[in-house]
């Protein structure tokens, strides 16, 4: 049964409210990507609802603290117990992906991400996931090996309070314009990331995870 409509206490036409969402236990997370920050265009924010006495209510809007225009903070977004996860494709040209905690009853941004290999226009941020102590970020137009727009997924793991990348996957058939990574998700030991553009058995953009 739909038992509530989200809305931005501030939203405005453009904000694009809802073009992310993730939901942990008593916190909803909202992505709005088009949001205009001060004077920057696209900048984009996150919107954290709790539940209070059976309804969601909205209690903190998320930004960067480096926010510049067209990041489009908030393209991805997710959400396990104290962290949340923001993918900013724009940002630098390259992407990065903000984690922010709970300290206090209130959302601390405490990181920055980025890819260790990053280049221009790799989108990485553009799919993010997190469970316990990893965190999954999808990087769908990365180049490999000179293979255009093949695609690739980053895995963190928290270590001594940080968050360390420990490994780049790439599909093991992975072709031209594939995009893996454009969707991603983890669960405990398990990771899945998608390839919507994927041929196969020579039918176009079929795709596989």
């Amino acid at each position: 049964v739909e038992t509530q409509k989200l809305t931005a206490s501030d939203g405005v036409a453009g904000d694009h409210f809802g073009f992310s969402v993730g939901v942990s236990g008593s916190t909803i997370v909202v992505g709005a990507r088009n949001d205009n920050i001060g004077g920057n265009i696209l900048q984009g924010s996150v919107y954290v609802f709790d539940r209070h006495a059976g309804n969601w209510v909205e209690t903190q809007k998320l930004t960067a603290s480096d926010g510049v225009a067209v990041d489009q903070f908030g393209w991805s977004v997710a959400v396990s117990s104290s962290t949340i996860v923001v993918g900013a494709v724009g940002h630098l040209g390259r992407g990065s992906v903000y984690v922010f905690n709970r300290e206090g009853g209130s959302w601390v941004e405490t990181q920055q991400l980025t890819a260790s290999d990053g280049a221009a226009n790799d989108l990485f941020g553009l799919s993010v996931a997190v469970s316990g102590s990893t965190i999954v970020v999808g990087a769908a137009f990365d180049d490999i090996n000179g293979i255009i727009d093949q695609g690739s997924t980053y895995v963190f793991n928290r270590e001594g309070g940080s968050w360390v990348e420990t490994q780049k996957l790439i599909a093991s058939d992975g072709a031209l314009e594939d995009h893996f990574g454009f969707s991603v998700a983890v669960s405990g030991l398990t990771i899945v990331a998608g390839a919507p553009e994927d041929i196969i058995d020579g039918k176009p953009f079929q795709g596989s995870a």
